[in-house]
């Protein structure tokens, strides 16, 4: 079982937002040992120094990205 790249994942989320489906989208990150905490030399902020740069980059709106980040697992968190 590979992993997908950074770009291909960017694409995918992209793709999505295209499709309207801002509203839909939750992103996680993988943190399972302590070597993957920042203060270990991993990358615990990868999505927020990676993919949201990469996002933006690719034409996602301010909007759409608070939403991701911030309404959709809010919205989520209200459904129990």
């Amino acid at each position: 079982m590979g992993y997908s790249t950074d770009k291909e994942e960017v694409r995918c989320i992209v793709e999505l937002l295209n499709a309207g489906f801002a509203d839909q989208i939750l992103l996680s990150a993988k943190v399972a040992i302590k070597i993957c905490h920042k203060a270990y030399g991993g990358r615990y902020s990868h999505i927020y120094e990676n993919i949201i740069p990469r996002l933006r980059s690719l034409s996602a709106s301010t909007e759409q990205i608070e939403s991701i980040m911030a309404g959709n697992p809010r919205r989520l968190r209200a459904v129990g």
